[in-house]
C-alpha cells in the first residue's frame, strides 16, 4: 500500500481545526483565529505536524485564496460618502503604525530592513476578520462600519505596495540586477495587472458572469478561474502570487454580484 504521510497531517489538521472552532466559538471568536490557533498548536507548540513541501504548497494557496477574499470584500460603493474621513485616517494609522513598529525592531536589536518589514506588519489587521465580525453584528452599512471597512483598504494598499517593494527587492537580488531596474518591473507589473482588473470589470466581466448567473457553480468556479489567472500572469511578472490573488479579487468587487461570490 502506497504511504500518504499528507493524509495523516490533513486528518490533524483537520480535526484539530473543527475543535478549535466548536471550543473558541464559545467566546465568539472569529472562525479565521480559531484556525490560527490550531496551525500554531499543531506547528511550533507541539511539531505534530512538520513543514513538508506539501504543507508548504497548501499553505501557498490558502493565503492566496485568503488575499483574494480580502480584495473580493473591498467594493468601492462601500466608502461612498466618507472617502474624506478615511483617507485621512487610514494614513495616520499607516504611518504611526509603521513608525511604531520599525522602532520596535530597531529596539530589539534588528537591521533598518527587517524593523521596516516589522512595521510593515505593524500597519496591517484582518480585513476578513472585521468584515466577519460587522457582518454578524449587521453593522457592514452602518457609517462606523463603513469607516472601517476604508481604514482596511488603506492598509490593503500598502501590503500591496509592501509586497511589490519587496518583490523588487528580491529581483534585484536573485539576478544581481539594480535596485532601480528591478523596482521599476515591479511596480510596473503591479500597475499593468490592476490595469487589467480595471478594464476587464467593466467592460468584460460583467457580460462574462451575467451569461452564467443563474448556475452558482459556474459562477463559483469562473471566479476561482479568475483568481488563479492572475497568480499565473504576477508569477510570471515577477510578482507575489498573493498580489495577483488580491488583484483579481479586487476586480471582481466591482461587480454587482460580488456579495453572491463573498457568501460561497
Amino acid at each position: 500500500m502506497a504511504d500518504f504521510p499528507i493524509l495523516q497531517s490533513l486528518g490533524y489538521i483537520l480535526f484539530t481545526a473543527a475543535a478549535a472552532v466548536l471550543l473558541l466559538r464559545l467566546v465568539r471568536v472569529p472562525t479565521i483565529v480559531a484556525y490560527m490557533a490550531a496551525g500554531l498548536l499543531l506547528g511550533p507548540v507541539t511539531g505534530v505536524v512538520g513543514v513538508t513541501h506539501t504543507i508548504e504548497l497548501i499553505s501557498e494557496i490558502g493565503v492566496a485564496l485568503l488575499l483574494f477574499l480580502v480584495g473580493l470584500q473591498l467594493s468601492l460603493s462601500s466608502v461612498k460618502g466618507v472617502v474624506r474621513t478615511v483617507a485621512i485616517s487610514g494614513t495616520v494609522e499607516v504611518v504611526s503604525m509603521f513608525a511604531l513598529g520599525t522602532a520596535i525592531g530597531l529596539l530589539l536589536g534588528f537591521d533598518p530592513a527587517a524593523a521596516a518589514v516589522v512595521g510593515f506588519g505593524a500597519t496591517c489587521s484582518s480585513t476578513v476578520v472585521i468584515v466577519k465580525l460587522l457582518g454578524q453584528r449587521r453593522e457592514m452599512k452602518s457609517l462606523h462600519g463603513r469607516i472601517s471597512i476604508g481604514i482596511c483598504m488603506v492598509q490593503d494598499v500598502t501590503t500591496v505596495i509592501a509586497l511589490t517593494l519587496f518583490a523588487g527587492l528580491g529581483s534585484a537580488g536573485e539576478a544581481d540586477a539594480s535596485i532601480g531596474g528591478a523596482m521599476t518591473m515591479a511596480f510596473g507589473g503591479m500597475f499593468a495587472l490592476i490595469g487589467l482588473a480595471a478594464l476587464a470589470s467593466k467592460f468584460v466581466l460583467p457580460r462574462l458572469f451575467s451569461s452564467v448567473q443563474r448556475s452558482q457553480e459556474t459562477v463559483f468556479i469562473w471566479s476561482l478561474a479568475w483568481c488563479f489567472l492572475f497568480i499565473v500572469i504576477a508569477e510570471r511578472v515577477g510578482l507575489s502570487v498573493e498580489l495577483g490573488a488580491f488583484i483579481a479579487g479586487l476586480g471582481l468587487a466591482q461587480l454587482r454580484f460580488a456579495e453572491q461570490l463573498r457568501r460561497r
